[in-house]
């Protein structure tokens, strides 16, 4: 679904963060709208009513980390909450193990910068689950480093 989206993060942050939220519902559901940029590049709107959307975010980090079940019970308790919109990271890792709650390690390679296609298995169906529940989603890439500044050693080269 989002294989490439590392690549994003080159834009402006209110733009990689509209790429996320407008790409991830028109894959799966038609229970949240598109999103759009207000005329004015402050806000987002709704893409079809064209009314301004505030986005209630849970921050579940290391969603992955967590199986299906305890992932449902999870954003169950979001939606009963009032939430409309929950973020995680692909991968937490240095914070928590890089495997998600299947064993698999979400970046693969020599550099660790290639997306693995057996754990974005388990990310789409994250994604599609939490739009079916009509939630969108912000995806962040990878966690930041141990240190503050620095995003698990990757060099610029690796990001881009």
């Amino acid at each position: 679904m989002i294989y490439n989206i590392h690549k994003l993060m080159q834009a402006m942050p209110l733009a990689l963060l509209y790429a996320i939220l407008v790409a991830v519902p028109l894959t799966v559901s038609a229970k949240v709208n598109p999103l759009a940029i207000s005329a004015d590049g402050h806000h987002f709107i709704d893409k079809k009513s064209g009314k301004p959307v505030f986005l209630l975010c849970d921050t579940g980090w290391n969603l992955l980390s967590l199986n299906f079940d305890e992932y449902s019970q999870y954003i169950s308790s979001r939606t009963d909450n009032g939430f409309n919109t929950v973020m995680f990271a692909l991968s937490f890792e240095p914070q928590a193990k890089p495997e998600n709650a299947y064993g698999e390690r979400m970046y693969i390679g020599d550099d660790k910068t290639e997306l693995n296609p057996k754990a974005m298995k388990y990310a789409d169906r994250v994604v599609a689950d939490c739009n079916r529940r009509g939630l969108y989603v912000m995806i962040y890439c990878m966690w930041a480093g141990a240190k503050s500044g620095t995003m698990n050693n990757y060099t610029p080269q690796q990001l881009y």
